[in-house]
């Protein structure tokens, strides 16, 4: 580097950051946005211009060009020009890099251009539905249902698969329900569709019989129903789901053929027997929900809701489908006095107890189910749900003073609402489901376990921004995998003694120094200066010292022995004696 080059110019990165970092003149740094050697340092100058338009073009480079993922990040979340995102979300190979661009696009045009080149691309899945689902015009949707594009996973269409449960106009409905390539489609256009004219014009010409079924199904008009029924019943299809819903050895095959008949009258005579025959007792219950015949409905109903040997949660699900009432608060109240101890307890978890105990008009039983799941429930989550329900002050207090988790303990401030929360953050398969559950948590304990656990890199580094419980953020900037992670925990923190920690120890220079520029006890910088093993921290620590004499000290000792020379050389030049 020239004698007379800016250090932001130079190769030595730590040195360009605190030199734009220190900047504050707002052309200079739109020299450095423009060209500093690393980009991390034209990013930091460019967020720092107080006119961002200025540093759009800075954005736009780092998102198309940048190898780093942290950096194509920052980026796009700055940018305004949705051309270039949409470029971005296109051209791109990182998944999250399209991913994040393309969630920043709401111009439908661009969405559109979004979906069809990552489809053609044969790219990250996520990325075009993530961006086919924030399309809201229709006619654009439409179009998409009706391609003849396919995913490459499977047999089922993709793209036009999710943009016709999109649609909301009848008009495109219909559209799609006559002249779509795709049967599946059109079938799923049709379950959307409430315009019985359209109805009757698919239930008469659609050239696929199970779609016309679905139509003719969906028709209000008695005698037109009868009419198209009874075509439909001489078609191959009808006659072979009639013969297995007679004779299928699997009952639930018969049921499943029952659903597409078109005549009724036999579904119901199959839905019967299926109601009333055979062990698989969940399948007596779904046959009786389709049951036209409520009395039969109601026995089938109440001879499971009766019977103790059977599981708690179908029990349950059998007393919430029942007329009688008041058969069905003793069912509601049988599952919900299932102590720990009972020998039944095997068949009725403390979540069915719980859910028994909440549909009880009995409070007082409910009361003492909601204490003992407190107490005694092995999923935490599950004793903080009973803990809200609790309203005896003397039950909370002792759940206060004796449950071992500190979060159940803090469970009798927060809102139910938070449970529901907590349980998707942490448990939910799909990312966006967990960050969006994420962002509504209030607990610090719950947040920091996004933090460190989430698989998905974004949702960790968004909920480390609502992570304020200092513990929680040392423990993120001492063991995080990710630096970028340990960097931004490391800004969070107050605790000196940490940040000393920190400064001494980690392995990236970034997250030293981010540390080391926040620590200001001398005591701990003494230390520092005396026991870290990285030259750098040593040296700049330093500077900071108010014992001059040590400072000095310290600097003979880099400019002689360290193994960086430009340590070496930035000694020597400290060194006043």
């Amino acid at each position: 580097m020239s004698v007379f080059e800016p250090v932001w110019k130079g190769f030595n990165f730590e040195r360009a950051v605190r030199a734009v970092e220190r900047e504050r003149n707002q052309a200079k740094l739109y020299e450095i946005a423009q060209d500093a050697t690393y980009t991390t340092v034209r990013l930091i100058a460019a967020a720092k211009l107080t006119d961002q338009t200025l540093a759009q073009d800075t954005y736009a480079h780092t998102a198309r060009y940048s190898i780093d993922e942290e950096e194509c990040l920052f980026a796009i979340e700055r940018l305004t020009d949705e051309k270039v995102l949409a470029e971005v979300a296109i051209s791109r190979v990182n998944p999250n890099v399209c991913e994040k661009a393309a969630n920043r696009v709401t111009d439908q045009q661009l969405l559109a251009q979004i979906v069809i080149a990552q489809h053609e691309q044969s790219a990250e899945r996520s990325v075009r539905m993530g961006a086919l689902k924030r399309i809201t015009d229709q006619a654009v949707l439409a179009s998409f249902a009706k391609s003849i594009f396919h995913s490459n996973v499977d047999s089922r269409p993709d793209v036009p698969g999710y943009a016709v449960v999109q649609i909301t106009d009848q008009n495109a409905l219909a559209d799609v329900a006559k002249t779509a390539d795709d049967g599946y489609i059109r079938m799923v256009a049709v379950g959307m569709i409430t315009d019985q004219a359209v109805l009757a014009e698919v239930a008469e010409n659609d050239p696929d019989n199970n779609v016309r079924a679905k139509a003719a199904k969906k028709i209000t008009d008695p005698a037109l129903t009868q009419t198209l029924f009874d075509a439909l019943a001489q078609s191959p299809e009808q006659k072979a789901y009639a013969d297995k819903a007679r004779n299928a050895t699997d009952l639930r095959e018969r049921l499943w053929a029952a659903d597409e008949l078109v005549d009724r009258r036999l579904a119901q005579e199959i839905y019967a027997y299926l109601a009333k025959t055979g062990s698989d007792l969940d399948l007596r219950v779904e046959a009786a929900r389709k049951l036209t015949d409520q009395t039969l409905a109601e026995e089938t109903y109440a001879d499971i809701a009766r019977n103790v040997a059977v599981s708690g949660s179908l029990r349950l699900l059998a007393a919430s489908l029942m007329a009688d009432q008041t058969l069905a608060q003793e069912t509601y109240a049988d599952i919900a006095d299932m102590s720990a101890s009972s020998n039944r307890m095997g068949n009725y978890s403390h979540r069915i107890r719980l859910e028994a105990a909440g549909k009880l008009l009995d409070k007082a039983l409910a009361k003492k189910t909601y204490a003992d799941i407190a107490r005694n429930a092995e999923d935490f989550y599950l004793r903080m749900e009973a803990v809200y329900r609790i309203t005896d002050q003397t039950i909370l207090d002792e759940v206060v003073k004796n449950s071992s988790s500190a979060m159940v303990r803090d469970a009798a401030v927060r809102p139910i609402a938070q449970v529901k929360y907590a349980d998707e953050a942490i448990n939910s398969d799909n990312s966006n489901v967990r960050l969006k559950a994420a962002r509504k948590l209030t607990n610090q304990a719950i947040i920091a376990e996004v933090v460190k656990n989430d698989p998905e890199f974004n949702n960790r580094a968004e909920m480390l921004g609502a992570l304020t419980d200092q513990d929680a953020l040392a423990d993120v900037a001492k063991n995080d995998v990710e630096d970028v992670m340990r960097t931004w925990a490391a800004e969070k923190l107050t605790d000196q003694t940490v940040l000393a920690d920190i400064a001494k120890t980690d392995t990236s220079s970034r997250v030293r120094m981010v540390a080391r520029d926040r620590v200001t006890d001398q005591e701990l910088l003494v230390d520092m200066v005396r026991s870290s093993r990285f030259e750098d921290t040593r040296y700049w620590m330093a500077e900071k010292l108010s014992d001059r004499a040590l400072a000095q000290s310290v600097y003979a000792n880099l400019a002689e022995n360290a193994n960086d020379p430009h340590i070496r050389a930035w000694s020597n030049e400290k060194l006043t004696g």
